[in-house]
């Protein structure tokens, strides 16, 4: 046997030397690459790594959003039927904060919009009737506790709201006199009246959703956590929105009882209450009398209500009413009464109805009281008013004489005055 130089047989070393060799190589064979460590960890752990994965974006794009969160300057809240578009929205936002100052001083002016769309129409599916449920509760918890002054609401909204009296008069933010002549109420107009909705974004905003601020914190019922300062700068934007004109607005000029697309104006004037029943609702329970005067395709009935104990200057205005002739019927108190009988504007009633006009008491020629009067004992809405209140008509001024929109409005009281009045006399 041929020994090897330790001593060792020279064959058994060959043989070690090759097992050892050989368990080398198997371990090297058995070595874990990348690619299978990474194989093996996705076989194991790949749902742990996707949602890890969604976790961390998400964690990033709330950060981004925290750092790049404004608080609003003014704060608009949308309740109808209609949903407005991303775009629109954006637009209204951007529009609205070149109208209002930097309140909060970090260098920017932004406005905020909440939109609550509502179902609206008898044929509503059910499951509007739920949705509706819950627009309901987020509009009284923003009425109660929200951020939002600025409203923009569709009527019955609107009606929830001033019922509660939290609604502003719109006469207290600006001139009465820049307010448009057809007012929804003395708190509201709606947006179809004004220049600045017509603009983009907010012309997306439906005609009849009417326009409001709430009361300052300071004369609220509900204290709702916003200060003087900040509802002074929502109160900017309400009046921005009340007097801007669109570039090529034109003056209509104002002639004697020219009343725009009104078929009939009602002026009030009374002390104790503003009559905030639209016209929208008095046409609807007059609309077997109420006539198309003007031709548009509509018969619109326009409630000038002013409260003649108010702020606001009301023997200024039934002046300016009397000079121009914006008012043929007036129902007013016993005091403005007496003004209309002294500027001799007044038709005698007896042209209007003849003898009836003694019958229902007109003592002095003029005017009867509402309580004399069949038609606002039983109709809906007209019999909100006081019955002690007076109801007259002026006469026609110079060269306008009878023109459509004065004869619609005489032959609207004339209907009003002789309601159910043959029948009473049989």
């Amino acid at each position: 046997m041929k020994m090897g130089i330790d001593g060792k047989p020279e064959d058994l070393l060959k043989n070690g030397e090759q097992a050892a060799t050989e368990n080398e190589e198997a371990k090297s064979e058995e070595k874990p690459t990348f690619k299978s460590r990474l194989e093996s960890f996705w076989y194991f752990y790949k749902w742990h790594a996707i949602i890890g994965a969604l976790l961390a974006v998400a964690l990033v794009i709330s950060v981004i959003q925290l750092f790049r969160n404004t608080d609003p300057d003014a704060y608009m809240m949308y309740v109808g039927p209609s949903t407005l578009y991303v775009k629109n929205k954006d637009e209204m936002t951007e529009r609205a904060a070149r109208d209002i100052y930097d309140y909060n001083g970090d260098g920017k002016t932004y406005v905020s919009l909440l939109e609550i769309t509502v179902g609206m129409g008898e044929d509503m599916p059910y499951t509007a009737y739920e949705a509706n449920v819950d627009a309901n509760k987020r509009f009284l918890s923003e009425l109660a506790s929200g951020d939002s002054v600025v409203y923009l609401l569709e009527e019955s909204f609107f009606e929830k709201a001033n019922e509660q009296g939290l609604l502003c008069p719109l006469a207290e933010l600006i001139d009465p006199s820049l307010l448009p002549d057809d007012m929804y109420d003395a708190c509201g107009v709606r947006v179809s009246e004004l220049d600045y909705f017509k603009q983009a974004g907010f012309s997306s905003v439906p005609d009849d959703t009417l326009l409001c601020i709430r009361r300052s914190p300071e004369s609220d019922s509900i204290q709702y956590g916003r200060t003087p300062e900040y509802w002074a700068c929502n109160k900017a934007l309400v009046v921005k929105m009340l007097t801007y004109k669109a570039e090529n607005h034109e003056q209509k000029e104002i002639k004697a009882f020219d009343n725009g697309k009104n078929d009939v104006v009602i002026g009030i004037y009374d002390a104790e209450r503003h009559y905030a029943s639209d016209g929208k609702k008095l046409a609807y329970a007059a609309s077997s009398i109420l006539k198309d005067a003007n031709s548009d395709g509509k018969t619109l009935l326009a409630v000038d209500a002013v409260l003649t104990s108010g702020k606001n200057d009301a023997e200024a205005y039934l002046a300016k009413q009397i000079a121009e002739g914006g008012e043929v019927i007036f129902i007013a108190n016993a005091e403005y009464y007496e003004k209309l009988k002294e500027s001799g504007i007044l038709r005698p009633l007896a042209g209007i109805i003849g003898d009836y006009a003694a019958k229902l008491g007109c003592e002095d020629g003029y005017g009867v009281k509402l309580g004399a009067l069949k038609w606002f004992g039983e109709k809906q809405y007209f019999d909100r008013f006081d019955k002690e209140l007076y109801i007259c008509a002026a006469n026609t001024r110079g060269e306008d004489g009878e023109d459509a929109f004065y004869r619609a409005n005489i032959e609207f009281l004339t209907k009003i005055l002789s309601y159910k009045l043959e029948e009473e006399q049989k």
